[in-house]
């Protein structure tokens, strides 16, 4: 049975850089059948967040252009990439309106969201973040959600 994941840069990550939650990460990953969507916005995100771990003495320079290496061939192959449209941008603005003075919803985390609602093509989609807060708002917005940190049931 196919189903759609959107990964938000929390979880996409986990598939490059050894953390809790990779093993999660991984297995939805490797199920070809299964759709992986994620936000042109998480292409730069990790981008940075490789360098912030190279920064931090978490991997080498040599595990940060691998990283990269292997994220573009992904990008290529795996992925279907949501574009920031104006659309997003407009979705992302509605949701720190809704949420962002109770749920402490943040700018870039409202666009990661923003592009799952408005890639999403039916219910089932699964939006997997590691941050709980972001997956608060995302489930009041009635997605399904995973955190790969979280121990499965």
């Amino acid at each position: 049975m196919s189903q759609t994941f959107f990964f938000d840069t929390s979880a996409l990550i986990k598939l490059y850089h050894q953390e809790a939650g990779t093993d999660r990460t991984a297995a939805i990953f490797q199920r070809p059948e299964w759709v992986l969507f994620i936000s042109e916005l998480a292409t730069v995100e990790l981008y940075a967040a490789l360098a912030r771990k190279v920064r931090m003495r978490e991997i080498s320079a040599e595990a940060q252009q691998e990283a990269y290496r292997n994220f573009e061939d992904d990008c290529r192959h795996r992925f279907v990439i949501q574009p920031l449209t104006g659309m997003v941008v407009q979705k992302a603005k509605n949701l720190v309106r809704q949420y962002g003075n109770t749920k402490a919803l943040r700018s870039l985390d409202s666009l990661q969201l923003a592009a799952c609602l408005v890639a999403q093509t039916s219910k089932d989609w699964t939006f997997t973040c590691a941050d709980s807060r972001l997956l608060e708002v995302a489930q009041e917005e009635e997605l399904q959600i995973l955190n790969p940190e979280d121990p499965q049931e």
